[in-house]
């Protein structure tokens, strides 16, 4: 049994409720919580009924006309919203809060072979974004046996502490310790649970497995992954400081609202093309840093209405 296999042995075996797998729901039928014994502030069984005070932890992108955001259950920072967030929809009928008319300035809905992209600026202070708050990434972030294989490193040491914080790992480039504090891997969240805790995002083919979401106070962009191999290449969490533009660019300032058919960016976010040919992958504090890839191109796209709804009046409280 080689490193890897002894390590992910034992650390299921020692922390078997730390490692969070929110795969396989049915969206029909879903529990009360889908992570409860990790602290979920939330629920997944929302109903049908729009509350402004909804806990729903549900996000449903269906179309330019039917998706949801998540943001602050209340006013608050981003950052420190990210792992108590809820849904508001831009629809009735999931048991979520729902968008104020006014929200969005722009939205640009655009689906792909291997994702859906949601771009768009707007004044999100009315989803409890403060003003001039930079924002966050949401998403679900892998589970700590995968994201050590995907390190391509062995553990070294000692196994980590029940929340993460003192273990070492060796990759072929380096040793590093403190995981919870190393800000070029992909996971952000301190136990692997993902932002928010319980959070699930569902859509014509069922639950997105891969997803992400950056919001600030004037700027939002989703990216949900079709579950294919390559889902994590396109919805990767690795670049939560570089913003929303880098990791997705896309249409944001253009006017208008739409709905579009198109091609994947031409690398996902983070990866380029050298000169031979060959495809590497950018690390956060490698000099200098690159730009943004290109967007994908648009071909077919039809307008649609600015999403923004009022709650009805037996639910205004």
């Amino acid at each position: 049994m080689n490193p890897y296999q002894v390590y992910l042995f034992l650390s299921l075996a020692i922390y078997p409720g730390a490692f969070s797998l929110l795969t396989g729901f049915d969206p029909k039928n879903l529990p009360y919580q889908s992570d409860g014994a990790a602290g979920q502030t939330g629920y997944n069984q929302c109903g049908n009924k729009a509350d402004k005070n909804s806990q729903c932890q549900n996000l449903y992108i269906n179309s330019a006309e039917d998706f949801c955001v998540f943001a602050p259950p209340r006013v608050l920072p981003v950052g420190e919203a990210e792992r108590i967030a809820v849904a508001y929809c831009s629809k009735y009928g999931h048991g979520t809060r729902l968008i104020p008319p006014g929200t969005f300035k722009t939205l640009h809905y655009v689906r792909t072979p291997h994702y859906i992209q949601i771009t768009s600026i707007g004044d999100f202070t009315k989803l409890n974004v403060p003003a001039n708050d930079e924002g966050g990434e949401l998403g679900r972030f892998p589970q700590l046996p995968i994201l050590l294989l995907r390190l391509g490193g062995e553990v070294a040491d000692n196994l980590p502490s029940s929340n993460f914080r003192s273990f070492r790992v060796r990759t072929s480039s380096s040793t590093v310790d403190n995981f919870s504090s190393l800000n070029h891997l992909p996971f952000h969240s301190p136990d692997g649970h993902g932002n928010p805790v319980g959070g699930l995002v569902f859509g014509e083919r069922g639950q997105f497995n891969h997803w992400t979401e950056f919001l600030s106070y004037n700027e939002l962009s989703i990216r949900a992954c079709f579950n294919t191999d390559q889902a994590y290449r396109y919805c990767e969490h690795i670049y939560d400081l570089e913003g929303s533009r880098w990791n997705m660019p896309g249409e944001y300032d253009t006017p208008g609202f739409d709905q579009c058919e198109g091609e994947d960016v031409p690398l996902p976010m983070g990866e380029y093309r050298r000169p031979d040919g060959s495809i590497y992958k950018w690390k956060r504090g490698s000099s200098p840093m690159p730009p943004p890839g290109a967007p994908g191109k648009i071909k077919t796209c039809k307008k649609v209405r600015a999403p923004g709804l009022n709650y009805p009046r037996s639910t205004r409280r």
